[in-house]
C-alpha cells in the first residue's frame, strides 16, 4: 500500500484498553470499521472478532474496493449513474457533469433486467 493508494487501512487502538481495537478501511466516497478484542471474556460480550480476523476481513474490503476503483466504468466513473442529459458524462463524483440535470442509470454498467431496479448511487436513501 503506497502512500498514494486512495484505499488505506488504518489500525486504532484505545488509550488503556489492552488487546482491543479496530481497522478502519477508508477509500474515496466511504469508510468502514472492522473492530477487534483479544480478550475472550469482552470479546464474547462485545461480539467483536480477533484482530487477525478483522485484518483479514479490512484486507478483503481494501482489495475491492481497489479492484472497484481500477476497473471503474468509464462512462459513469464506476458510480453506475450518468447524467440524463449528457450520458456520456458520470452524474457524481469529480467528473461529474455540471449542468444540474437528474441522473440516469448508467447505459454500460448499470442497465438492470426487466423488473428489477438499477443499482442506486452511494448513499442514496428513498424518500
Amino acid at each position: 500500500m503506497s502512500q498514494d493508494d486512495p484505499v488505506r487501512i488504518i489500525p486504532h487502538a484505545p488509550e488503556g484498553i489492552p488487546d482491543t481495537g479496530s481497522f478502519e478501511v477508508v477509500w474515496p466516497g466511504g469508510n468502514r470499521h472492522f473492530y477487534w478484542d483479544e480478550n475472550a471474556g469482552r470479546r464474547a460480550i462485545t461480539l467483536h472478532d480477533s484482530r487477525d480476523e478483522a485484518l483479514e476481513k479490512a484486507r478483503a474490503l481494501a482489495r475491492a474496493e481497489r479492484d472497484r476503483l481500477e476497473h471503474a466504468c468509464p462512462g459513469c466513473d464506476g458510480t453506475g449513474w450518468v447524467c440524463e442529459d449528457h450520458q456520456d458524462q458520470p452524474w457524481d463524483g469529480p467528473h461529474a457533469c455540471s449542468c444540474g440535470a437528474a441522473g440516469a442509470p448508467c447505459p454500460r454498467c448499470n442497465w438492470p433486467e426487466d423488473g428489477e431496479l438499477p443499482r442506486m448511487p452511494d448513499g442514496f436513501q428513498p424518500g
